[in-house]
């Protein structure tokens, strides 16, 4: 009989500490973040990348465009749009920027892959 109340109250210390565990929740601090003016231009931002100089490239797959946001955090614009042109940008997939500012975009206008590469500023 000691031995049977003896598994039931291990199990439920057991159980309770599980209990515990599994509701314990992990608070995430933001380092950092762009203010809801800036935010609000995008449509779907999937890449956010900052040079070593402080610029941020927001990568906007849904908006078809690339923006820059100035080290400050208080302007963006649009450096590259939507377009099947060369440096102009559709149906994007990938984004990647180097440590001078220049970047990459993969595209695929008409269902063709490409890659295009920009100056720091969207300069082709």
């Amino acid at each position: 009989m000691r031995f049977a109340l003896a598994v039931v109250l291990l199990a439920a210390a057991l159980f309770g500490m599980r209990t515990e565990a599994a509701l314990a929740v992990d608070v995430l601090r933001s380092v950092g973040g762009l203010p809801p003016h800036i935010v609000g231009l995008f449509e779907e931002p999937l890449g956010f990348q900052q040079t070593p100089d402080g610029l941020y490239y927001v990568f906007d797959r849904r908006g078809h465009s690339v923006y820059v946001v100035d080290a400050e955090k208080k302007a963006a614009r649009k450096i590259v749009e939507i377009g099947q042109e060369l440096g102009r940008i559709i149906q994007p997939r990938g984004f990647d920027t180097s440590a001078d500012g220049s970047f990459v975009v993969a595209d695929s206008p008409r269902n063709v892959d490409r890659l295009q590469m920009f100056g720091a500023g969207g300069l082709r």
